[in-house]
């Protein structure tokens, strides 16, 4: 019992010397090479990129101007299912580097979404208090109602 309570004595007056009191200075941006557009790109931002009126505005107008013709592919059996788009929003808040990274089959809905989502304004990315290119990528499930 004696040696329980020293032990717990010493464990509870040694300090933890792996603490370090000072700011980890870490930046959260993280940057790679686009091989699409050749430039560095920003995976995460401080502060990331978002179309003017915000991203529920940006889903409620994909939702009111796609083009799906319903008939059309439940004729050809093709289901609903996720669309992935992918694209750059430089330094000044345009749209570069469009990619599609999932679509539906047969359809030109993931062209659709890119050119709604060119048409809007966007407010660029920021790491360090800069403006920096950063990779969005965007997923969107379509579902016929």
């Amino acid at each position: 019992m004696k040696l329980f309570i020293f032990v717990l004595i010493v464990f509870q007056s040694v300090r933890a010397l792996g603490q370090n009191d000072e700011k980890v200075n870490k930046s959260l941006c993280e940057s790679h090479l686009d091989t699409l557009t050749n430039i560095e790109v920003y995976l995460t931002a401080e502060k990331i990129p978002e179309p003017n009126g915000g991203m529920t505005n940006l889903y409620k107008m994909i939702s009111k101007t796609l083009i799906f013709p319903r008939q059309k592919f439940e004729r050809m059996g093709i289901e609903p299912s996720k669309i992935i788009v992918g694209f750059i929003v430089n330094e000044e808040g345009r749209i570069i580097g469009k990619r599609i990274i999932q679509n539906i089959e047969g359809t030109n809905v993931a062209v659709q979404i890119l050119k709604i989502i060119t048409d809007f304004e966007w407010k660029s990315g920021f790491c360090d208090n800069k403006p920096v290119p950063v990779m969005m990528i965007l997923p969107i499930q379509v579902c016929l109602r």
